[in-house]
């Protein structure tokens, strides 16, 4: 989807001038699970999780999508 893909590019270029932001790379996660893109997803998730550190929705999301992909 055209939208995705669109908010998937400023997301990108967001975390590339701002690694440690977490929830853009948050944001940028879920935008690739919603286009299908699941491992890319939980390295995102992973990332949040990460530099979220009391933030429980990177952990769930990224369990969530374990148990999904296996």
């Amino acid at each position: 989807d055209r939208q995705h893909e669109a908010a998937a590019d400023v997301l990108e270029r967001l975390i590339k001038a701002e690694p440690h932001h977490a929830a853009g790379q948050f944001a940028l996660g879920a935008v690739y699970q919603k286009v299908g893109r699941l491992p890319d997803a939980v390295e995102r998730y992973q990332v949040a999780k990460a530099l979220a550190k009391h933030d429980p929705r990177p952990a769930f999301n990224r369990g969530a999508l374990l148990g999904v992909l296996g």
